[in-house]
């Protein structure tokens, strides 16, 4: 919640910090809601350098999606979205690295709760791009509009988690990836 209240309050300048409720970026999707990080082990302390997050529209909660509300969709019951990817890594080998990892974790999540049907976001098109060229299934589904909410101009696209984790590890790995509450998984090196 920190990551996300630094990139939209001093970052991105999208909201206002002195209307942030206990000071942190909270809204009415975080309450239905899986959120994945990643922490780099810097010296003195660990950071948050990067997140995502999948709002989930399961079981009797059928409040829209923002892209339903934003695009004007109309998805179904079971849909998910993925959402609130920052990335905030010096080294752009590791800004893909933890991209991927967040890929990996997401696709698992969405693939134990049954939804890899019906899975979308909204991205800038940078990222659209950045997607398709590590090779996740991503299908235009609304033209790029400017949306106030966001400051900046997106686009509404569907995500095939089957297609995407090809590229990822393969679909037998992503599926063994514990993604319950409190996992962890490690990469890289420590330097001491």
């Amino acid at each position: 919640m920190e990551l996300r209240t630094r990139v939209y309050t001093e970052q991105t300048g999208m909201l206002d910090p002195d209307s942030l409720t206990y000071g942190l970026d909270v809204d009415d999707d975080d309450d239905r809601s899986a959120s994945f990080l990643v922490v780099e082990n810097r010296s003195p302390f660990p950071v948050a350098v990067a997140c995502v997050r999948v709002i989930e529209r399961l079981g009797a909660d059928n409040r829209p999606l923002p892209a339903d509300s934003l695009y004007g969709l109309a998805l179904r019951s079971g849909s998910v979205e993925v959402s609130r990817y920052i990335g905030r890594l010096d080294d752009s080998r590791h800004q893909a690295r933890a991209l991927s990892e967040l890929l990996r974790s997401t696709i698992a999540h969405i693939r134990q709760s049954g939804a890899d049907g019906d899975v979308y976001a909204i991205v800038e098109r940078p990222l659209e791009r950045l997607l398709r060229i590590m090779g996740v299934g991503v299908v235009r589904i609304a033209d790029p509009i400017w949306l106030d909410e966001y400051q900046g101009v997106n686009v509404a696209i569907r995500l095939d988690p089957v297609v995407s984790a090809v590229g990822l590890g393969g679909l037998s790995e992503i599926d063994e990836l514990d993604v319950s509450e409190g996992a962890a998984r490690f990469w890289g090196t420590v330097e001491r």
